[in-house]
């Protein structure tokens, strides 16, 4: 792997040179990505000035999907393991998925389907402000506990007290008056990758899972969504971050009712691996919320901001996440995965409460991911209806 991305690397310094008359060099480029990657539509995208502008751009998201490109090693105990990879700083918003790729629960068959139904109309007998009370205090006052909670490739950026402060996140204000909220949505649900699917329904069966999102957010707790099922993967990743930034913001600006914006993901692990949970005797398929810090490395080593992909709204988002991860944790231990933070931005940074939320993954089927469903639900309205 680690021969790829140089060979990637190398090929992406050679672009600034221009194709030779004979075509030698265009072949040469030809040469290099089948040798690191059968990716038949790289080729159109080579041009006799170099690599286009668009290769360039979305290298990394068009060659090294997370999901197909591989980076699953074998450790020494035989357990997989990711293989780090140190991703071009320069590339625009290389968008991976961010997949970490978890180690537990190794796969041991696929569990009979059941159908989830939703249930009656709960009551949140527990408020944040009561949930905060059993929180483990050390992990929000104590840094080296507080990062514990969270995933990263250490190879592209790591975390810093500067930008991770669970006292700070626990301080900050993200309630909403879920009582008085009208008939306007409140909650966006998009997906950036719409093709993302699980057994059962190998495409689009993403959208199935928002779609029981949103039914359960409106019938059980009045809360009014708008459900986007725009497809911006269409062909393939390449530029669909790009795409959902075009048009997710004229969606928020014709609605300024919305306060929350949820881009709803799968994830993509090793087959050996299944992300499940017990919750009230169902197994579910975990979670897990991704941040894009805007960060990344320089000459020097240190983690600086990518001023090209501005998120005024990190601390908030940040806070979001940390606030959602204490309430799961005390109310359903192990449903939610660590947070996972990259260098990039992602989609979260155009509403302060925004969140990448990762459900499961290929090996979880439909019905595990469109239960789990049910305890987001009460986590997140828990989190958003008293910060008393």
């Amino acid at each position: 792997m680690r021969k790829v991305i140089l060979g990637l690397c190398m090929t992406m310094f050679l672009a600034a040179l221009p194709m030779t008359q004979d075509g030698s060099m265009r072949g040469f480029f030809i040469s290099m990505l089948d040798r690191a990657y059968p990716f038949e539509q790289a080729r159109s995208l080579i041009t006799k000035e170099g690599l286009s502008e668009e290769m360039l751009e979305d290298w990394v998201e068009a060659i090294l999907p997370w999901e197909e490109a591989g980076l699953i090693g074998t450790g020494k105990d035989g357990q997989e393991e990711e293989d780090p990879v140190t991703w071009p700083s320069e590339l625009d918003e290389a968008v991976l998925d961010a997949a970490a790729i978890s180690r537990e629960n190794q796969f041991t068959g696929i569990p009979t389907d059941y159908y989830v139904t939703i249930q009656e109309k709960p009551q949140i007998d527990t408020s944040i402000s009561s949930l905060k009370g059993l929180y483990n205090q050390e992990l929000i006052q104590n840094y080296a506990k507080t990062v514990s909670l969270y995933n990263y490739d250490s190879e592209s950026m790591r975390p810093s007290p500067e930008f991770i402060n669970g006292e700070a996140f626990m301080q900050e204000d993200l309630s909403l008056n879920l009582q008085d909220l009208g008939d306007e949505p409140t909650v966006l649900i998009f997906h950036t990758h719409g093709h993302e699917g699980y057994i059962g329904k190998e495409e689009y069966g993403i959208l199935d899972v928002g779609d029981y999102l949103e039914q359960i957010l409106e019938e059980n707790y009045g809360i009014q969504v708008l459900h986007h099922k725009g497809i911006y993967d269409e062909g393939g990743v390449n530029g669909a971050y790009t795409r959902m930034g075009e048009e997710i913001p004229q969606i928020l600006a014709e609605h300024p009712s919305i306060q929350i914006a949820i881009d709803m993901h799968r994830d993509g692990v090793g087959e050996n691996t299944r992300l499940v949970s017990n919750v009230d005797g169902r197994e579910v398929a975990k979670v897990m919320l991704v941040t894009g810090v805007s960060r990344s490395f320089d000459e020097n080593g240190d983690l600086q901001p990518i001023e090209y992909l501005p998120n005024e709204n990190l601390h908030s988002v940040l806070s979001l996440g940390f606030q959602l991860k204490m309430a799961a944790d005390t109310l359903y231990p192990g449903f939610m995965r660590q947070l996972y933070l990259s260098s990039w931005r992602y989609s979260t940074y155009m509403l302060p409460r925004s969140m990448l939320l990762e459900v499961g993954a290929q090996t979880n089927t439909l019905e595990e991911a469109k239960a789990a469903m049910i305890p987001f639900a009460r986590t997140l309205v828990t989190v958003l209806s008293d910060q008393g």
